[in-house]
């Protein structure tokens, strides 16, 4: 126990070290938003015997905000952040016929899915500066979790009349956590503004459920600390 206070303690003065070349970071971009990455079979309806579904996507926008932990005249770093992430998805089922030999008219159904996701993110990374020292190239990597909250879907009955559903919570709420890693080599000035791609390999806590692997990019404002 003592020996754990002690590490907490030295790590704790390290991060305000007058000599250490901590920097606070804001990151905003976005990445695609691939199939499959939520699961709209937990609250689409395809009943019947023939239902087809197509769905539509937008990017996924980010809000980033951390800090990083260096040593004057190392070019290792640790990295600790939070995300905000925004997921919506668009899906029509169209019911062809339905059990017992009744064929009604076909017809569709619209659901709005909307999830907010909370990331926290932890990991290491690797600067390379030019020569000039008045640019820089860092690839940060590491391990990512990202927990669902406010998520909710619009059902369309009818014209102008939906209804209101909430999802992935409650029972289900660990269904809709993610796990992963993640790369994003950056190109930045004077530590203060970069451009950074971004990768990364999450996977869902759920049975039976691949991967998905998610690529965007965006924009780094980085303010030196000490």
């Amino acid at each position: 126990m003592r020996s754990t206070t002690f590490v907490v303690i030295t790590a704790f003065l390290f991060c305000f070290s007058a000599k250490a070349q901590n920097s606070f970071w804001v990151k905003i971009g976005g990445k695609n938003n691939p199939k499959g990455f939520v699961n709209t079979d937990a609250y689409l309806n395809t009943s019947g015997d023939l239902t087809t579904i197509e769905h539509q996507r937008s990017l996924i926008p980010k809000l980033e905000i951390g800090f990083t932990l260096k040593k004057p005249e190392s070019q290792w770093g640790w990295d600790v952040g939070i995300s905000y992430q925004y997921v919506d998805v668009l899906s029509t089922v169209y019911h062809d016929s339905s059990s017992l030999g009744f064929r009604p008219t076909p017809w569709e159904e619209d659901y709005i899915a909307s999830l907010n996701y909370f990331g926290i993110q932890l990991g290491s990374s690797y600067t390379i500066p030019f020569t000039n020292k008045k640019s820089q190239f860092t690839i940060p990597f590491g391990a990512q979790l990202l927990l669902r909250f406010s998520c909710k879907t619009l059902q369309e009955l009818g014209n102008d009349t939906y209804l209101f559903r909430r999802i992935f919570q409650g029972e289900d709420y660990s269904n809709g956590i993610y796990y992963g890693a993640y790369l994003r080599p950056t190109y930045s000035v004077q530590w203060r503004f970069g451009i950074f791609a971004e990768a990364e390999l999450l996977f869902p806590n759920e049975p039976n459920r691949d991967p998905s692997f998610l690529a965007g990019g965006g924009i780094e404002i980085r303010y030196l600390l000490n």
